[in-house]
């Protein structure tokens, strides 16, 4: 598993709901960096709740990044998820791999979740702002009203996909995405 500054998490040789795919963007040749910041782009833009990554190109996922992340399992490929967004205020979680160990393995609930960070409250050492990758959920975030709106401001609903397999035709539009961003 690796963290970036941006947020994100790849988490190497892993896959979530190998098959349910809700769309489809291909590589078509593209140098695998590139095609993966322009595909992690798309992914919070449409609201998918992560996306796996393998030579042919990146299949987005429909669930949440919470259930994404609880349901990796062993791949040849890689999965990548939003961080913050993987977490809830008032969730459990716990900490691991900190440079402090005295950090290491205390459970605490969020607080608030920023650009890349994720806030929380620990007993006895007050608020922490943590990187995703530093934290296990333990449980699922709580259930809210509030909707998930992407970095443009706009409100992402993943439900307003079109009824049809978007696969065929929203990998046209990713492609043409690519090549013109």
């Amino acid at each position: 598993m690796s963290g970036a500054d941006d947020g994100w998490t790849a988490h190497e040789g892993k896959d979530a709901f190998k098959g349910e795919k809700v769309a489809h963007a291909p590589r078509s040749g593209m140098n695998m960096e590139d095609f993966v910041a322009r595909v992690k782009d798309v992914c919070i833009q449409r609201g998918f709740g992560g996306f796996v990554v393998d030579d042919e190109g990146a299949y987005f996922r429909g669930q949440t990044p919470y259930e994404c992340l609880k349901a990796l399992k062993p791949s040849n490929a890689t999965f990548y998820i939003h961080g913050p967004s993987c977490f809830g205020p008032g969730q459990k979680v716990k900490t691991f791999g900190l440079k402090t160990e005295a950090l290491n393995g205390i459970e605490g609930k969020v607080v608030r979740c920023q650009e890349v960070r994720v806030v929380v409250e620990l007993p006895g050492h007050g608020e922490k702002a943590l990187k995703p990758a530093n934290l296990d959920a333990l449980e699922a975030p709580p259930k809210t009203e509030k909707p998930r709106v992407g970095q443009d401001g706009r409100v992402l609903r993943v439900e307003d996909l079109p009824d049809e397999d978007p696969v065929p035709d929203y990998g046209r539009i990713l492609t043409e995405y690519v090549k013109t961003a």
